[in-house]
């Protein structure tokens, strides 16, 4: 999101550090921002609108820049039942949704393009309990098919349920490479506080 001052990004041995928000996103690149409104969905618009932002121009659902509004319809109305978006039809305004609903239309939109990588940023803050386990079985649904997840997180609980490999960043920098199974939230929060420093190299 932001321009590097130096180095590169590279995704899949590609150089991606210049292409833009689209190319990334198709690509196979899924974001869940930790503010869902300010960048992860539109809160003016419905419920359909924002599950079609990453579709509305691709085939099938446009041929010729013209929508094809009824399979659009469709693929939106599959994506409100798949994941349990409690509102009757996907015309209701977002505004009208609770956090952990909103939550799930950005997964839902996310999750649909079946990414390669999922970068999400504090995904369960602000959601109730219930949104929030089914957000997290839906990480270890896309982990556990060989897909990448970047989750980055201050819940310590969050992390140690959810990762495989905990990178710990004090200061701007990283300070630990962890495994899960070799380390506890004790040890995590030493290096999250910067009283000790170490783990293995990346």
């Amino acid at each position: 999101m932001l321009a590097p001052k130096s180095g590169t990004v590279r995704f899949n041995g590609r150089d991606i550090t210049k292409s833009t928000v689209r190319d990334r996103r198709e690509m196979g690149i899924a974001h869940v921002p930790e503010d869902r409104l300010k960048r992860g969905a539109a809160k003016n618009c419905s419920v359909y609108e924002n599950l079609i932002l990453d579709r509305y121009y691709q085939k099938p659902y446009a041929k010729y820049s013209v929508m094809d509004s009824k399979r659009l319809k469709r693929m939106a109305e599959g994506l409100r039942e798949q994941f349990s978006i409690k509102v009757p039809n996907t015309e209701y305004g977002l505004s009208t949704l609770s956090g952990g609903n909103m939550q799930k239309v950005v997964f839902a939109r996310e999750m649909e393009i079946e990414p390669e990588l999922l970068i999400a940023a504090q995904p369960s803050r602000g959601v109730d309990i219930g949104a929030i386990e089914y957000i997290h079985q839906k990480i270890i649904n896309m982990r556990d098919i060989g897909k990448s997840v970047l989750l980055v997180s201050a819940e310590l609980d969050e992390i140690m349920s959810l990762s495989d490999r905990i990178l710990v960043m004090y200061k701007g920098e990283i300070a630990a490479n962890l495994e899960r199974s070799k380390t506890n939230e004790n040890e995590v929060g030493q290096f999250m506080m910067g009283s000790k420093k170490g783990g293995e190299p990346i």
